[in-house]
């Protein structure tokens, strides 16, 4: 595998701008918190995918994305939200799944 390489000063510069455009959760950055949310998030779509398993459904999971056929997006949007609900015993706000990033692909 090729590793893509930037001079320091240029991965320094990408790093400013982000943090600038970010500014209201920048002080979160680079902290405990954001291994946290990946766990966090790491175990919702275990809980998801143990769900699919179960019932027969097939999903393709993508670094943070879940990919289902259309037939089963709602089941997917369900199953997510309970799944967070389930971990955290917070209600989730989602809008249009863009939140969870769902990928629905046509049935065949």
């Amino acid at each position: 595998m090729q590793h893509a390489s930037l001079p320091s000063d240029v991965a320094s510069e990408h790093q400013r701008r982000y943090t600038e455009e970010h500014s209201g959760i920048a002080h979160r950055f680079f902290n405990a918190g954001w291994s946290r949310l990946q766990f966090l998030d790491s175990q919702i779509v275990d809980a998801v995918l143990k769900k699919a398993t179960a019932e027969g459904v097939s999903v393709l999971p993508v670094h943070d994305s879940l990919i289902v056929t259309i037939r089963f997006a709602d089941w997917l949007k369900e199953t997510a939200v309970k799944s967070y609900h389930e971990l955290t015993c917070f209600t989730s706000v989602i809008d249009q799944c863009q939140t969870l990033k769902c990928y629905c692909l046509p049935d065949y």
